[in-house]
């Protein structure tokens, strides 16, 4: 039987989505050690090589001297 795809809004969402199922999901290797301690999924390095996941944040010029969008962006560096 064919599985009808699934989209997530973002990378969590999916090993609750294919644990137990026949799907495949394409995650961050954190991501997928973790949810296996939780989840019956069976992890496989890909067929492929996947380039590194790069991660960005932008705000607007407005807020620069934000004290909160200071301290988040100092967080995230």
């Amino acid at each position: 039987m064919m599985l009808a795809p699934v989209y997530a809004s973002n990378f969590e969402l999916l090993p609750d989505f294919v644990a137990g199922t026949d799907r495949v999901a394409l995650v961050p290797r954190t991501l997928a050690k973790a949810a296996a301690k939780r989840l019956p999924l069976r992890l496989l390095d890909p067929p492929v090589p996947i380039p590194n996941l790069v991660e960005l944040i932008q705000w607007h010029s407005s807020v620069d001297d934000d004290p909160t969008v200071l301290w988040v962006r100092r967080l995230l560096h």
